[in-house]
């Protein structure tokens, strides 16, 4: 690679880019009465938007659209006026503010589903579609839920994917952010949640296809978790669930075959490949 020269991005040389696409979505803003709905905007306080916004950009078109995605919430003028004052200059900054905002604003029950989805995001092994990721975040009692009510959940840092069937964090940097939320999306207490969630749904019993997510990945994240040296929560119910012969075993098992059969040894857990070896429940531990 030290034959090939090296660039090196630099946010601000975007500055001369981002000028118009200011002007063009504060314009857009008003116009669809998005930015003080309900009061008239003059063309000072325009210009004075779209300036301050150009100043604090640095380059980054990301923190335009979430100051944006702020301001937009406003009803009265002097508010703005007076966040205009004291944007954040970060991007993290930005995130912890609608972070703190929004879960509170959501309230305790609606906040703990808002977390789930995270963690789904950042904990997934594949791509989730739309029906597993909804079902692995209720389990059970699966709402009736319109696609736009959920994405007003997650206050924009979730996009919906229509054609690929998935949602998806809407920048990267809203990865990065919850991934510094230690106490609340440490990798121990994601695949902890991952594997609890998956084996509760297998244990169910029930017919699965090659695709479903719990019954391909539960092991996984629990393998995870004790190469990691991290204790599995959910230790019992799996000790029970692989050494106890039952039907929600042999079908979980059957599922198992099918959906790693096209698959090398590389493709496996040990776990699975044992499983694959060994038709009958396995001693565990």
């Amino acid at each position: 690679m030290q034959k090939y020269p090296q660039l090196r991005l630099d946010a601000s040389q975007s500055q001369a880019d981002i000028d118009p696409y200011i002007r063009i979505k504060v314009r857009e803003a008003i116009s669809k009465r998005k930015l003080l709905r309900t009061e008239k905007i003059t063309e000072d306080l325009q210009l004075k938007i779209e300036e301050t916004l150009y100043k604090g950009a640095q380059g980054m078109f990301r923190w335009v659209e979430l100051q944006l995605q702020y301001l937009c919430t406003i009803r009265v003028r002097a508010v703005p006026l007076d966040r205009l004052g004291r944007l954040p200059p970060q991007l993290k900054e930005i995130y912890q503010d609608l972070y703190d905002r929004s879960m509170e604003a959501l309230g305790e029950k609606q906040a703990f589903i808002t977390k789930r989805m995270f963690s789904w995001l950042l904990v997934a092994q594949r791509q989730l579609r739309i029906n597993e990721l909804i079902q692995l975040i209720y389990q059970s009692n699966v709402p009736d839920i319109a696609l736009e009510t959920v994405l007003d959940i997650y206050f924009n840092l979730v996009t919906l994917d229509s054609e690929q069937d998935q949602f998806r964090f809407s920048h990267l940097s809203v990865r990065e952010f919850l991934e510094q939320r230690m106490d609340e999306f440490s990798i121990p207490k994601l695949h902890n949640l991952a594997a609890s969630v998956c084996l509760s749904l297998v244990m169910r019993g029930g017919i699965y296809s090659g695709k479903d997510y719990a019954p391909r990945y539960w092991l996984v994240h629990t393998e995870i978790l004790t190469c990691n040296g991290t204790d599995i929560e959910s230790v019992e119910q799996v000790k029970k669930f692989l050494c106890t012969p039952s039907s929600g075993f042999i079908q979980w098992h059957d599922s198992l075959l099918t959906s790693v059969a096209g698959t090398d040894d590389s493709q496996r857990s040990k776990v699975e490949q044992r499983l694959l070896e060994n038709f009958d429940p396995i001693p565990y531990g």
